[in-house]
């Protein structure tokens, strides 16, 4: 299907991604890749995978060895209702081009109560992005947090980790633990988020009466191309990627230059929900 960020992507179907090698698993990792030997005039092939099921609160958790990485990657693990922003977006891993850290984001939509929305620092160990007033191009009010533990996302010295979000009508909280540092009861099937420390974001549901806006997401994995953040003109330029791939625009990029595309794929070991 069109990508909704209006990505440079070709969406794949099931049997074209599973006959050109773009995605396949084994008892112990699922490899979700992208093409990265044509060109691609009309949008780079990729995958886009969403859960069937649907989730009001939850406990979400993902182990992966490797994230997509590069110039013109947008790469996401996120949640997100059918009605967007009016059922909320919740984005656990998140980045483009050659970014350092994973950011996380909750996109809402944008009123005179939700413009205010702040994060709780005395609560997190991320630092939030300062957003004065609405933003999101009048679509969406977001409230952004960056990880501040090195090599969270992807790109060189990149070991993997656990990530996982705590989603319930109090709070929202997302925490990172690289490869080494997970706590037992995060991967062994008992998870007990209260002993897990401060998360990197923490938010506060009961503001605005965020609680009863989020609702009934599903669960995605997707890597895209430029669109609309990695593709906006400005950043392309001041994440250095104009010049480091010679190229004028993302798209440009993406359709020229297949071969920096084979780093761009999810190595996953696993991905677990539990509801209450």
């Amino acid at each position: 299907g069109a990508d909704p960020t209006q990505g440079h992507v070709k969406y794949l179907t099931q049997p074209e991604a599973i006959a050109a090698g773009r995605i396949h698993a084994n008892a112990t990792h699922a490899f979700i890749g992208v093409d990265h030997f044509d060109r691609a005039p009309n949008g780079r092939g990729s995958i886009r995978l969403e859960s069937k099921s649907v989730y009001t609160y939850g406990l979400f958790l993902l182990d992966v060895d490797h994230l997509p990485y590069g110039c013109g990657t947008w790469p996401a693990w996120w949640t997100v209702g059918n009605l967007w922003p009016q059922q909320g977006e919740i984005d656990i891993i998140e980045g483009i081009n050659n970014q350092e850290n994973n950011t996380m984001v909750v996109h809402t939509v944008p009123d005179g109560c939700t413009c205010q929305l702040h994060d709780s620092p005395a609560e997190q160990t991320g630092t939030t992005w300062p957003i004065s007033g609405c933003s999101g191009g009048g679509l969406s009010y977001y409230l952004k947090v960056e990880e501040t533990k090195p090599r969270s996302y992807g790109g060189p010295g990149y070991e993997g980790g656990v990530y996982a979000m705590e989603w319930t009508a109090e709070t929202v909280k997302v925490w990172f633990f690289p490869r080494g540092q997970e706590p037992a009861d995060a991967v062994d099937g008992q998870p007990t988020p209260d002993n897990w420390g401060k998360p990197t974001m923490f938010v506060d549901m009961k503001q605005c009466a965020l609680a009863g806006k989020y609702k009934d997401h599903k669960v995605i994995i997707n890597t895209t191309f430029c669109g609309g953040w990695a593709g906006i003109q400005s950043l392309w330029e001041s994440s250095g990627c104009a010049r480091q791939t010679g190229q004028p625009t993302c798209v440009d990029h993406v359709t020229q230059n297949p071969n920096a595309f084979r780093n761009a794929y999810w190595l996953v070991r696993g991905m677990k929900v539990w509801q209450r």
